[in-house]
Parts: C-alpha cells; structure tokens; sequence
C-alpha cells in the first residue's frame, strides 16, 4: 500500500466539492432525485433502513428520548479533577525514560484539543505526541499535524504501520462487513492497527501510559460504557464481531493486536480515553481549537481531516447495508442537540444517493485501487 501523494491535491478538491454539494446543492436537488431515498426520522437523522419510524415519523431513539431538564444544561465539559486527571497526575514525571504518556494526534480537532488540555491542566506530564501513518490518511490532517507540534513546541514521532499487514486488514474489513454487528467493522479495524501501533512502541520505550482523543459516542457506540481506561490487556478491540487475527492474515507473523502476549505485564502502557470522563461538547472543541490557533478553521473540518477509508466505508455500507453506522453516532449527537441536523442529514443524503447512483468522485477509486480492491466488491455500480 505505498503513499498516494500524488492525490493529494485531487483528494482536498473532491472533499471540499462534496461538501459544497452537501451545504448549497443537494436541498436544490433533494424534490428531484431524493424520491427514492428512504424516510428519515424527523428529529434525527436516522433512516428508517435502520430502524422502523412511527406515526409521527420518529425512530424508536428519538420516540424513547426524555431532552433533560432545562433548569439542568449540560456544561460544554466537564472541568474535573476526573479519574482520568488523577492517572495523569500519578505518571507525570514519574516514567523511568523520556517520556510519561505516548498522545495520539491525527490532525483534526479532537486530537489538537486533547493535546491542549493535558499541557494546561498538567504541565510535568512529558509527552510525546505519536501520528500512526497508515498512508490513508488526508494530506489536510498531516498537514495540520505538523503544524501543531511545531507550534505547540513538543517531542513528535511519525509511526507507520506494516504496509502489507494493514492493507489486508483493511481489505478483509471492506469485504466482510457482513460481520458488523454494531460499529464500523472497517474503522475498528483501522484503529485497531493505529492502537497496537502505538502501544507496542510505546511499550518498546518504555511510556506508561497511551493517550487517544476518542469521543465518548465512539466508544459507547463500539464497547459500551467502559471508563476512562480501555482494558487492553483483557479485551480485542473488534472482539464485539469476533474476529482474530488469524482469520484476517493467517500468515503473518507477529502483527498486531498482540501487546498482551508480546510484552510482560509491567511494560504494558495503559491506554486512556480522556474524553469519556470531560465529554466536551463539539462546541466547544472547536471553540478551543479557534481561539487557541491549534487548527486553522477553514482545515479542521471532519470532511478534510479524516482519512481516505471514511467515505469508502459509508458508500460501502449503504450498498450493502442499505445505511450507515456513522449515521447513528451523529443521530445521537443531532437527537441531544450537540450538532445541527440540516448538516448531517444533507451530506449522509448526498453520500447515500452517491452509493446508488455511481457518481462520486474518481479519488475513492484510486484508494480502493491502493487497497487492491474495485467498486464490484463492494457492492457499487461500477
């Protein structure tokens, strides 16, 4: 799977169109070739595919949903000290090497956030930021990646992957999704790769602790309510769809999603998830990100840093699934009034009449070549 810089320019245009077809084009088009789209429940976003809508055109979330009580708003974060602060605090400056904690960073929002609030609210914790490469990823968010750590002044380490090994995960996923049960069977997969990644380097330098800015819908959407600690040691981070790694690449050696098996247990970081414990609202991530200049805004859009399996996965999935897994943490996220649903619900639209008809953009080929894979596999019209 080699670096498709090549695309780059190509990729940044196609994302920025669609999303341009999303915001102004496809409420014009919508009375014309939205017919045939299925109903959508009329306070989400949630298509009636993934669930029947009631009377009042409601899916069974938004029918069951109690709004919490006005007096009671929920604060845009939650300011703590929260457990998860007390394991920061318990490791800063306490590691044997360089370095406490191994923090994730993918170039978007979530991640420029989390690297803010551990340096603000715990300034003896020596960090390492860590991007995994998988050679997917949006030029935008390496872009942006670089650019925060060189403005933010810290250690960096660019982590890739073995090429063959992730391209035949990645590969398997996409072709077998069939298997989901919750979650994006793809996307696990990918974070699977990125995590053990992490972790066994951090692991063969001896960090304690991995940092990731995983939202709290991510995770109760994939696991369930788990605290602020992931327990690797104990759970497979696809475990839900019950895959091995045998099953994927039978042949290769070592790989990933090993760590409980390839290191004793005292070189074992523990891998935390801040954000279950602050549930910052969107808001007020990007209010932060703005106002302290960790992203510039015209680049901090999800559509521009995420990478290039996204869009692949939601095609993929309305073409075999008939809707999208994504579509029910944004429904959530609508259904709370955390994001507006003018947006969510014009781009799944789009991507959904997109999946039907054929007619998205050229770059998603050239990543499904990259993956050694075409749109017949998938279940697109070629």
């Amino acid at each position: 799977m080699p670096p498709d810089d090549g695309g780059a320019r190509a990729f940044v245009r196609d994302v920025r169109l669609t999303a341009f077809a999303a915001d102004r084009l496809w409420p014009l088009l919508r009375p014309l070739a939205g017919w045939s789209l299925p109903r959508r429940c009329r306070r989400c976003i949630l298509s009636q595919r993934h669930g029947p809508l009631d009377g009042d055109g409601l899916c069974a979330a938004c029918a069951a949903w109690t709004p919490p009580p006005a007096a009671a708003p929920r604060p845009p974060v939650v300011e703590g000290p929260t457990p998860v602060d007390a394991l920061f605090e318990a490791h800063a400056g306490r590691a044997a090497g360089a370095y406490d904690c191994l923090l994730l960073i993918s170039g978007g929002k979530d991640s420029a956030y989390l690297l803010h609030r551990l340096r603000t609210r715990h300034p003896r914790l020596r960090l390492l930021t860590a991007l995994v490469d998988n050679r997917l990823m949006s030029p935008i968010a390496l872009g942006n990646a670089d650019a925060l750590v060189r403005r933010a002044g810290v250690d960096h380490a660019r982590l890739h992957p073995d090429p063959a090994l992730a391209s035949a995960a990645l590969r398997w996923a996409l072709c077998n999704l069939d298997r989901q049960r919750g979650y994006s069977i793809v996307d696990s997969m990918d974070g699977q790769i990125t995590f053990d990644t992490a972790m066994n380097r951090a692991a063969a330098w001896g960090i304690p602790l991995v940092a990731a800015g995983l939202s709290r819908h991510q995770i109760e959407d994939g696991f369930g309510a788990i605290g602020c600690e992931f327990p690797y040691g104990e759970r497979q981070w696809i475990a839900a769809d019950g895959v091995r790694r045998e099953q994927v690449v039978p042949d290769a050696g070592g790989g990933f999603w090993h760590l409980p098996g390839r290191w004793p247990a005292e070189r074992r970081p523990r891998f935390l998830i801040p954000f279950m414990d602050w549930d910052p609202s969107e808001d007020h991530i990007l209010a932060t990100v703005a106002r302290e200049g960790l992203v510039d805004p015209a680049r901090s859009s999800p559509a521009l840093t995420n990478n290039r399996l996204i869009p692949i996965i939601i095609l993929a999935e309305y073409a075999r699934r008939g809707w999208c897994c994504f579509e029910v943490e944004f429904a959530r996220m609508v259904r709370e009034g955390r994001s507006q649903r003018s947006r969510w619900l014009n781009l799944f639209q789009l991507l959904e009449y997109a999946a039907a008809s054929g007619r998205f953009p050229g770059t998603i080929d050239r990543t499904l070549a990259q993956l050694g894979l075409d749109r017949r596999e998938l279940g697109l019209p070629a």
